[in-house]
């Protein structure tokens, strides 16, 4: 079901009994599923599997696991946070889900907090509701939080171009490597 007004980018497919709600932009050659609202979501990213995705903003490339589901309201209805290297920051808004950035990955069942943020390169595999902060090339699991070895990062990413017919080339590891060097150092919290 598509509510309006919302935007399905060239060659995006949308799967059966997808519900894709007003203010929603899906990119090109994006693949969604299950119930999206309010949210932008840029080229090459799957979210087919059923899960709630809600007023955010999600980068290329990314892959969601089946069930992964934002919330985008605090409990309190009160205002949301969002975590930086200084500190937290109020938004204004009383509906804020997820900030992904590209080539972020999440697990079957990843539970996401409102005003979270998820970044560059990252892969998120835990089992209880996720931080609220997964710094870029990081691998996170029950375990703890580990670096993600850039060259193993760069293979995942030569993979995922390589099953959606495009080729990895030197301005796309550029940016990669770019992307690395200026991360921010933000603590994973839960």
């Amino acid at each position: 079901m598509l509510q309006g007004p919302c935007y399905i980018g060239p060659y995006a497919a949308i799967s059966p009994l997808a519900i894709i709600r007003p203010g929603t932009s899906i990119g090109m050659m994006c693949r969604v599923g299950g119930e999206v609202s309010n949210s932008i979501i840029f080229g090459y990213t799957n979210k087919v599997h059923e899960g709630f995705l809600g007023d955010s903003y999600i980068g290329k490339w990314v892959n969601f696991g089946a069930g992964t589901t934002t919330s985008n309201l605090k409990n309190t209805y009160g205002e949301i946070s969002v975590q930086t290297p200084q500190g937290p920051v109020k938004t204004g808004r009383r509906f804020l889900g997820t900030l992904v950035g590209d080539h972020a990955k999440t697990a079957i069942g990843t539970r996401l907090p409102a005003g979270s943020y998820v970044g560059f390169s990252s892969m998120l595999a835990v089992s209880s509701i996720a931080p609220k902060v997964v710094p870029s090339f990081t691998f996170n699991t029950d375990e703890g939080t580990q670096p993600y070895q850039m060259d193993k990062a760069i293979e995942v990413m030569k993979s995922v171009f390589d099953r959606r017919n495009r080729t990895w080339d030197a301005d796309d590891e550029q940016i990669v490597r770019y992307a690395a060097k200026v991360a921010p150092e933000v603590e994973a919290k839960a």
